[in-house]
């Protein structure tokens, strides 16, 4: 079989990582990850949000939480996805103190906070019965505007009625 000449891009590669976050195959997300940073294509903020969902997805956060630390000490320029993904994967790993850390960066930045980044990390407070941070985080989405939804509610709700602050 002759050997093609087309060379992959930044575009294929990023779109062969979203599809194996899509199909659960993080540890091709991984490879595909590793050879672009090895290879003359430059990693964009894609690159990387990509691969740390399909980690994050296939239940390995701490491998989601390790990209973005990589992306962290690049130059590529942070956006609210890869704050939800890394927000998301600590969740996942029942680490709240660290989601909320990355809350804090978040609100020191110019990038604008979601419902979806805020639910990650109220979800993590909850997990952990930290019902005081995930009221505080419901204050700061009103405060800021963020779109409070009723995953925020329930979440917040449910954090409270298992921490015995329900009146």
């Amino acid at each position: 079989m002759p050997q093609s000449k087309v060379k992959p891009d930044i575009i294929s590669f990023n779109s062969t990582i979203s599809a194996c976050k899509e199909f659960g195959k993080w540890e091709h997300a991984i490879q595909l990850y590793a050879a672009l940073a090895k290879s003359s294509v430059d990693c964009n903020a894609t690159t990387f949000n990509a691969t740390m969902s399909a980690c994050q997805r296939g239940g390995e956060w701490e491998k989601a939480v390790h990209v973005f630390s990589v992306m962290l000490r690049s130059e590529i320029e942070l956006d609210v996805i890869s704050f939800s993904a890394a927000i998301s994967a600590f969740e996942k790993g029942g680490e709240w103190e660290k989601a909320l850390q990355l809350i804090g960066l978040m609100m020191q930045s110019v990038i604008v906070m979601d419902a979806t980044t805020c639910n990650s990390a109220i979800t993590a407070c909850e997990k952990d019965g930290r019902w005081e941070q995930a009221l505080q985080l419901l204050k700061i989405m009103a405060d800021s505007r963020v779109g409070i939804d009723t995953i925020t509610t329930s979440a917040v709700i449910s954090v409270c009625v298992n921490g015995g602050e329900w009146e």
